[in-house]
C-alpha cells in the first residue's frame, strides 16, 4: 500500500510542475486547515473474513443483489475486526489530511438498500471510535475537529423514492426517518427521472415536479442540504428558486470546460452560488475531460473556471472517489457473475468512459493525493484565505446556514 501511495504522490507532483516552495507551502497549509471532501466514499478496505464471505456467496450461487450486498459489506467493514486493516484505514485518512468526509450512506432510491447501508455505516462508525466518527451538525463537525478527530457527515444519493409507499405523504415521512437516522445532505434525483424531477441524463428537461417542491420544503424544514449533482438543468434551477436555504451540487464539473451530462452550465453554477450554496468539483478523469489527457491539471482547470465565474466562496472539491486498500494476499477474490447496471442509474453508453491511464487510481487524480490538490490551488495563485474556503471552510458556512433555516423543532 505504501508503494502505491508513493507512486500516486510522485505522479501528482510531476504533473503539477510546482516549485519546491509551492509544494512546501501547500502541504503546510493543508495540514493547518480544516479539510472537507464534499462527496467522498469511505476508503475501501477488505479483510480476509469479509472476502471469504463474498466468495462463499458467489460459490453458493447467490443472487446478484446478495453478491452486491456482500461485496459492499466487504468493502466498507474491513477495518472492524482486523487490526492491520484498521491501521491501514487510519493511515489512508491521515495521509489525505481530510477532516470531514461527506459520504453517501443512503445508497440508491430503494429504502431496503438505503437502510442497509445506513446500518452498515452505523456499525462502522460505532466500531472505529478514535479514528472516525459521525457528525450530524456543523457544531459536531467543529467539535470533533477541535479534538483532532475525523468525521463523516452522511448524505444520500437519492431520496427513498422506490418503496412500498402509500402515497406522497408517506414518502415525505420517510424523509423525516432519513433525517432522524442522521442524513444531512440529499440528492433530489440521480440520473433518471423520479417523483421529484428529471435527472441529468433524461432526454427531457422537465424540471421539478409539484411534489418535488414539497420535498424541497420538507428538506428545508429539516435542515438537510439539497444536492443537485445528478439533477437536470431545469430541476436544478427550479430547486434553487423553490428553496429558502442554500443549494449545492456536491460533485460535478463545469460545462464551460467539458461538455458532459454530469457537468453544470454557467446558469446553474451562478444560480447555486446566488442561493449561497457551493459547487464541488469531482476528480474522475472521464468526467473532467478526455480520459486520455485528464490529470490534476484538468481538475484545477474546472476549479479555476468555477472560481472565476462565481467566486471562491462557492467552490469546493467533491471527489466522488476514494482509495482502495489492496486486498489481503492470502485470499483470492472470485469473479462475480456479470450483472445488469442498476435500473436507477440511467448512464448512457458514452457517459462513463473509464480511466485508461489509471490516473484516478494510481495517478495524479488519485484520492490519496488530496494534499496535492491544495498544492495545486497554491500554483493557481489563490490566497491562503481563499484556499481554506475551497478545501473546507465553505462547507461549514453552508451547513450552518441550512441548519439555521430549519423549522424550530429541527434546529440543533
Amino acid at each position: 500500500m505504501h508503494d502505491l501511495i508513493r507512486t500516486c504522490h510522485e505522479r501528482a507532483r510531476s504533473a503539477l510542475g510546482a516549485t519546491q516552495a509551492q509544494v512546501e507551502h501547500g502541504l503546510e497549509l493543508h495540514r493547518d486547515s480544516f479539510v472537507c471532501d464534499l462527496f467522498a466514499f469511505s476508503p475501501r478496505a477488505t479483510n480476509r473474513y469479509e472476502l471469504e464471505h463474498v466468495n462463499q456467496v458467489i460459490s453458493a450461487g447467490g443472487r446478484s443483489d446478495e453478491i452486491q450486498e456482500a461485496a459492499e459489506d466487504a468493502a466498507r467493514l474491513g477495518p472492524v475486526c482486523d487490526r492491520q486493516v484498521r491501521q491501514d484505514f487510519a493511515t489512508v485518512l491521515e495521509t489525505t489530511g481530510i477532516d470531514c468526509l461527506v459520504s453517501t450512506v443512503g445508497l440508491g432510491p430503494t429504502m431496503r438498500r438505503g437502510l442497509r447501508n445506513v446500518a452498515r455505516f452505523t456499525y462502522l462508525c460505532d466500531s472505529l471510535a478514535g479514528i472516525v466518527g459521525k457528525a450530524s451538525s456543523a457544531e459536531a463537525v467543529e467539535r470533533l475537529y477541535g479534538h483532532g478527530e475525523r468525521c463523516f457527515v452522511w448524505s444520500a444519493n437519492n431520496p427513498p423514492c422506490m418503496g412500498p409507499f402509500e402515497d406522497g405523504y408517506d414518502l415525505l415521512r420517510w424523509l423525516d426517518t432519513y433525517y432522524f437516522l442522521g442524513i444531512r445532505m440529499m440528492h433530489l434525483t440521480y440520473n433518471r427521472r423520479n417523483w421529484i424531477g428529471d435527472g441529468c441524463t433524461e432526454p427531457t428537461d422537465a424540471g421539478l415536479s409539484d411534489f418535488g417542491r414539497e420535498v424541497v420544503a420538507r428538506l428545508n424544514d429539516r435542515g438537510v442540504i439539497i444536492d443537485t449533482p445528478h439533477s437536470g438543468k431545469q430541476t436544478t434551477l427550479d430547486a434553487v428558486r423553490a428553496s429558502r436555504a442554500p443549494v449545492c451540487a456536491s460533485h460535478t464539473g463545469c460545462e464551460g470546460v467539458f461538455q458532459h451530462p454530469r457537468c453544470k452550465s454557467d446558469e446553474e453554477l451562478k444560480a447555486i452560488a446566488d442561493s449561497g450554496g457551493f459547487i464541488g468539483i469531482y476528480i474522475l478523469p472521464g468526467l473532467l475531460g478526455d480520459p486520455q489527457q485528464a490529470s490534476i491539471l484538468t481538475l484545477l482547470a474546472h476549479i479555476d473556471y468555477a472560481v472565476k465565474l462565481v467566486g471562491p466562496d462557492h467552490v469546493m472539491i467533491g471527489s466522488d472517489s476514494t482509495f482502495s486498500i489492496p486486498d489481503p494476499e492470502d485470499v483470492v477474490r472470485q469473479p462475480a457473475p456479470r450483472a445488469r447496471p442498476n435500473w436507477w442509474s440511467l448512464w448512457g453508453p458514452n457517459d462513463l468512459t473509464g480511466d485508461p491511464k489509471r490516473e484516478g487510481s494510481e495517478g495524479s487524480l488519485a484520492w490519496i493525493n488530496w494534499p496535492f490538490f491544495t498544492v495545486g490551488l497554491v500554483t493557481l495563485g489563490y490566497s491562503d484565505e481563499d484556499i481554506r474556503k475551497i478545501i473546507g471552510g465553505n462547507f461549514l458556512r453552508v451547513f450552518r446556514a441550512v441548519q439555521a433555516s430549519a423549522a424550530d423543532r429541527f434546529r440543533q
